[in-house]
């Protein structure tokens, strides 16, 4: 019997799916049928709005039924966090018992890392299971370990390793790569090699490590990792150092995920790291087609939460490449407009959101009216709601982005340059709760670990830690800090709070918050006044640990008042364009900002309407501006700067772009706006 026995879906497969998703049949138009049908290797390139996961979810309804495969085999889909991942169970779980068990595997690419490869191999190395792969907790391990002498280092080698690592910061960012059959220190995972030379070199009297020097601290910082991984800590970037260690020593490996998994899907594929491609592709795709290897995303979406984006993706099209081309979010103006900012691949976009016809449009601007800029897209807001074009109750958000968070500089424009009080460091959702309680009632029960229960015990004892006004050199504690000063203090104390800790999370899940409460309450008393050697807490800090009142409702993360434009009943996040990657909203003001250049002299030509290929810079602002403008269900506003698109005007109107002029001789921008958008400026007082 073969291997791989091909399977065939129906259209009566596709219906039963459609009954289940969409509870009717013949959603699912030719484009989404021929992938569901597809059961070879190949690559789906589906553009924003395409209800590409949805379409997914419809084939592994339709596989599931066939489980298990024929030789016992099953089917792996993975995806890149664990939101995602519960989004799949939670739409499809009850229909799919059997795709949520073995030998099917639906998870993360970490959590398929470390069960097949990483924990096999460091169990196979270390002869027992790693405690934790957890990146905050290798960090405090690492820290806390760089205090230590390591064994067989002489006191100047201690200090020679110490003083470069400190130097070029690279405490927490060296890894060790495995490149069989040798091991390199690089900068990061998939970073450069780390060249080991003496720091201030710009002295005048700068000499170098020498040979035998650089050697000896080579050493040192494996050992130090090694260190580390003893103590069965990784980082998440270590899991792969150990999968490539374990399939190079294991080839066998190889055959037996491969026989084990007859087909494979990845969400989100642009989204995948240059580490994780590279081993995917190891492990599955072979010319044989053993596993049917099926790649799904938007290539032209791949930008990255690290502040940037990439210039060129890891992902390049396979031979067989299917296209969902029809966006069920975008109208057929926006959509035109998208398709031009395609930075790897153009794919002219079908917009299907036929309903809403409001174009996109284009606020321009001047030095002096840049301030007015998110008030005038509001008027625009309240304008198209009162012609009904966009609905008085929103389903989505309304929101607005920037690519540039920075301080502003001269010349340069920022987010903040368009909305003063936006505070970057504000993006992530932060909440300071009133007291202990409600810190261990809400945290963020969609990642199933520990972590985000651990994270808020820690951030209620670093809130006594401030009301109680105790710092370290004139500075706060963070999380890391206060467990690495309580290591130093007493290292028995340090181990008695770490069980301590675990303990609580572990009880919290069991649903013994009062139980918790009560004994974080006796023990963090005592911990703080021992360690900082204080007689008593605070009134403040008492009551906020006592405190029993919580807040009556969370409906999801709250955003910081800082990040809030309000105007009227309408209130909308300030925000950067990686934090909304995903999303959908209503309507998105996109705030042009400078990255090297703005984005109006990096992609003038395809805010023009023309496609042309892009270079490096280019590629990364044509990512952004692709993402940015790709959000929104009815309205897409772009403010650009009036000095760069002056003699643009006719241009843009004619490639369907509204435009609206915001200068201080419009005055009012209410009733700037007002005019364009009813044609009727003599009807306005």
């Amino acid at each position: 019997m073969p291997l791989n026995m091909q399977l065939e879906v129906t259209d009566l497969d596709i219906e039963s799916a459609e009954q289940i998703l969409f509870g009717r049949i013949n959603v699912f138009d030719a484009e989404r049928r021929i992938f569901l049908k597809n059961l070879d290797t190949c690559d789906l390139q589906a553009v924003p709005g395409s209800g590409k996961t949805t379409v997914l979810l419809a084939k592994l309804l339709i596989l599931e039924k066939r489980l298990p495969l024929d030789s016992g085999r099953g089917i792996l889909v993975l995806s890149h966090t664990n939101t995602a991942v519960n989004e799949i169970k939670k739409k499809i779980g009850k229909h799919c018992p059997k795709l949520f068990s073995y030998p099917s595997f639906v998870g993360t690419i970490q959590s398929f890392v470390d069960k097949f490869l990483a924990i096999p191999c460091y169990a196979n190395l270390y002869k027992k299971r790693p405690l934790r792969i957890d990146n905050e907790i290798y960090m405090e391990t690492i820290e806390r370990e760089f205090n230590f002498k390591i064994k067989d280092f002489s006191v100047q080698e201690h200090k020679n390793a110490k003083w470069f690592i400190n130097a070029k910061g690279l405490l927490g960012g060296y890894r060790i790569q495995f490149n069989n059959p040798n091991f390199e220190l690089v900068k990061y995972i998939n970073g450069k090699n780390v060249e080991i030379e003496k720091p201030k070199k710009n002295s005048k009297a700068w000499v170098d490590f020498s040979e035998a020097e650089k050697s000896r601290i080579k050493q040192w910082l494996i050992s130090l990792k090694k260190k580390v991984f003893n103590k069965g800590i990784l980082h998440y970037d270590d899991a792969y150092f150990f999968a490539n260690v374990y399939l190079s020593r294991n080839p066998q490996i190889l055959s037996f995920l491969k026989r084990r998994f007859n087909y494979l899907f990845i969400d989100e594929m642009q989204d995948m790291e240059k580490h994780q491609f590279e081993l995917l592709e190891t492990i599955f795709y072979d010319p044989s087609n053993t596993t049917v290897f099926q790649r799904i995303g938007d290539i032209n979406q791949s930008i990255f939460t690290d502040g940037s984006s990439t210039s060129s993706s890891s992902w390049t099209d396979r031979e067989a490449k299917l296209t969902l081309s029809g966006s069920h979010r975008l109208n057929p103006g926006v959509a035109k407009v998208v398709q031009n900012f395609g930075a790897e691949s153009f794919i002219e976009i079908n917009g299907l959101h036929t309903s809403n016809e409001v174009k996109p449009h284009i606020i321009l601007f001047d030095q002096q009216s840049k301030g007015r800029v998110i008030e005038a897209f509001a008027n625009l807001i309240k304008q198209h709601q009162a012609n009904n074009e966009i609905p008085l109750v929103l389903d989505h958000p309304i929101k607005v982005i920037g690519w540039n968070g920075k301080l502003p500089e001269p010349d340069k424009l920022r987010i903040k340059d368009y909305f003063e009080p936006y505070d970057k460091e504000e993006q992530k959702p932060k909440i300071d709760y009133p007291n202990l309680l409600s810190y261990l009632k809400y945290f963020d029960k969609g990642t199933l670990t520990l972590d985000p229960i651990r994270k808020n015990i820690l951030n209620a004892i670093l809130r006594v830690i401030r009301l109680e006004d105790i710092k370290e050199d004139g500075r706060n504690f963070t999380k890391r800090r206060f467990l690495n000063y309580l290591a130093l203090v007493s290292p028995s104390k340090a181990e008695e709070f770490s069980k301590s800790l675990y303990q609580w999370c572990i009880n919290i899940i069991k649903g013994k918050v009062t139980e918790v409460h009560q004994g974080i309450i006796e023990n963090v008393t005592v911990l703080i006044c021992e360690i900082f050697s204080k007689e008593a807490l605070g009134l403040q800090s008492m009551f906020f640990l006592n405190d029993t009142s919580t807040l009556e409702t969370i409906d999801g993360p709250l955003i910081a008042k800082n990040n809030v434009f309000c105007y009227e009943d309408l209130k909308f996040e300030v925000t950067n364009i990686h934090s909304v990657k995903g999303e959908t909203h209503t309507a998105t003001l996109y705030l042009e900002t400078c990255y090297h250049k703005h984005e109006t002299e990096f992609c003038l030509d395809a805010i023009l309407g023309n496609y042309t290929p892009f270079k490096k810079r280019q590629k990364q602002a044509a990512k952004m501006m692709y993402v940015g403008f790709s959000r929104p269900t009815h309205l897409l506003c772009f403010a650009a700067s009036l000095d760069r698109l002056q003699n643009k005007v006719e241009e843009l109107e004619r490639v369907g772009w509204k435009v609206i002029h915001l200068n201080e001789s419009t005055g009012n921008p209410t009733i700037a706006i007002e005019a364009e958008v009813l044609g009727a400026t003599n009807e306005i007082e």
